[in-house]
């Protein structure tokens, strides 16, 4: 038996015409709701679909699911059906147990990006890098402040490096959610 964790999903994107039906099966047999605690939706057209679409944070329209005791905070079914029809989406899973809470971020071309996050969704990342590269950019003023501008440069220039390695990769935002014809 899984561990039953709260999860929601939201869709992006354009979906040709075509894949409506097989999105609505996938839907339907992950047994998620449009509400928390609320009935399984079970669409069945292109109707349904736009009639579930809400508007997100930045106020774009997409599709938005949710699942208060999803098998381990994961849409298997839904998820595997959007890789393989590019469709992208964002799935936030709540933190339970040895579980941390987990935002899920694919979008077609790109590699799925897992990241860390607290429990209102926001990223996180670990602190003991950013402690060392704190002291990095100390000794970067300190070489500025005695005139060694080149070393101070340097210093600084790898100190980015390695604050770009820390810090999770830069995903674009989910465009609306969109049927269009084949």
């Amino acid at each position: 038996m899984s561990d039953r964790i709260p999860a929601e999903i939201w869709i992006g994107g354009k979906i040709a015409a075509s894949l409506v039906p097989d999105l609505c099966a996938a839907i339907a047999d992950e047994g998620v709701s449009l509400e928390w605690g609320g009935p399984r939706v079970d669409p069945t057209g292109a109707d349904d679909l736009t009639a579930a679409t809400k508007a997100n944070h930045q106020g774009v329209s997409l599709l938005w699911f949710c699942d208060d005791e999803a098998s381990c905070g994961e849409f298997d079914l839904l998820e595997s059906f959007l890789q393989a029809h590019d469709v992208p989406f964002t799935r936030r899973t709540d933190g339970r147990y040895e579980y941390d809470p987990v935002k899920v971020e694919f979008r077609p071309g790109t590699e799925q990006v897992d990241l860390a996050t607290d429990r209102s969704g926001e990223t996180v990342v670990p602190a003991s890098p950013l402690i060392a590269l704190e002291a990095e950019l100390t000794k970067a003023l300190q070489l500025a402040r005695s005139g060694d501008a080149k070393r101070a440069n340097t210093t600084v220039r790898a100190a980015l490096k390695k604050l770009r390695q820390v810090l999770p990769p830069s995903v674009p935002p989910l465009p609306p959610f969109e049927i269009v014809p084949d």
